[in-house]
């Protein structure tokens, strides 16, 4: 996400508060879906947050990457062993890389 130093601020601020939402297959069928629909392959959770949803998004086999440019939520899922960058938008190079991608409330903070 590009993220101006407010929008980053903001959610430093509730880091943890994000941290503690929990998902399940209820709340978010469209990720049981795509997790389905990649099976062993690459998803990148754009925008992760903490992390949230990568364990739902690996359930089925695939390898997930996070990016985010929160240095707080990055640390947050590095606590968890998740495998999350802190990267935004700007930093995806690697358009062909994934074989899914996940980027949820994360659209509304794109150019």
């Amino acid at each position: 996400m590009t993220a101006d130093k407010d929008t980053l601020a903001a959610y430093a601020g509730k880091a943890e508060d994000y941290a503690a939402l929990a998902y399940d297959d209820t709340q978010m069928p469209e990720i049981t879906e795509l997790s389905k629909a990649v099976g062993d392959g690459e998803i990148l959770d754009l925008g992760c947050g903490p992390g949230m949803h990568m364990p739902l998004l690996a359930r089925h086999g695939a390898t997930v990457t996070g990016f985010d440019p929160s240095p707080e939520f990055v640390d947050i899922g590095k606590r968890q062993g998740l495998d999350i960058r802190g990267a935004g938008f700007d930093d995806l190079d690697a358009t062909e890389a994934y074989d899914g991608v996940l980027a949820s409330f994360s659209l509304l903070h794109a150019p």
